[in-house]
């Protein structure tokens, strides 16, 4: 958790937080539910829509308040008891709301490609022993069981430093995978931007993603990829 809570706030506080946010089709007027701990986040959200924050722990005191976006950023990673959670937030979306997650993935290429782990900080722990980080096999089977609708994008180099968007109808190995962590040491045992490529090439390209941008909907979005314009250096 020291960990977890050292890399988060490390990162909360860069402004490209907003930029996995920056493209997504929100309606106007909209009633949000932001379930994180970034300032920079919570301040973007109440820019523009109804919002209100609170954290899981807390959902019982919003009463019989429904929603139309819920956000829960991050907050699945290191929580074991996801299903009840994902059933409490699921009760306060309105009938044609969404639920967002932003999630690291347990079986992340970063991880093999030698980057230390924020989540266990050690070097491949996730593999080694129980964690509460999920693959995406494990999130397929738990909304399988909750028999909800799933729509997978992938934000890369991460939900943090977001860049490039993509779906599983829209995949290239044309992605900018230098990642900068708060980590004193990090391997590199290969080249990910070839290792990606391949795994685009075999089709098991979700299955490694860093992270995941989960939307839990009744109604798919149209939206395939996205590039973010952000990325482009200040004095540009």
């Amino acid at each position: 958790m020291k960990q977890i809570r050292k890399y988060r706030d490390f990162y909360n506080n860069i402004k490209y937080r907003t930029n996995v946010f920056e493209w997504y089709p929100f309606k106007e007027n909209a009633k949000l539910l932001y379930v994180g701990d970034s300032a920079i986040l919570e301040s973007y959200f109440l820019q523009r829509f109804k919002c209100c924050t609170t954290s899981l722990s807390n959902l019982d005191t919003l009463n019989d308040s429904t929603f139309d976006y819920i956000i829960v950023d991050g907050e699945f990673d290191c929580m074991d008891d996801k299903e009840t959670a994902l059933c409490d937030l699921l009760n306060k979306l309105d009938l044609e709301g969404q639920l967002i997650l932003l999630t690291n993935n347990k079986l992340a290429l970063r991880y093999f490609a030698g980057v230390k782990e924020f989540e266990s900080d050690e070097f491949f722990g996730n593999l080694k022993k129980h964690t509460n980080l999920y693959s995406k096999n494990q999130w397929d089977t738990l909304f399988s069981k909750l028999k909800v609708h799933a729509q997978y994008y992938y934000p890369y180099p991460d939900y943090f430093l977001t860049k490039q968007v993509l779906s599983d109808e829209w995949l290239t190995g044309n992605i900018n995978l230098e990642y900068e962590d708060c980590h004193e040491f990090r391997y590199s045992f290969f080249n990910e931007n070839i290792a990606l490529q391949s795994l685009v090439e075999s089709g098991d390209f979700a299955t490694f993603s860093n992270s995941f941008m989960i939307i839990l909907f009744n109604h798919k979005s149209n939206i395939i990829y996205s590039k973010i314009s952000s990325e482009r250096k200040d004095n540009f």
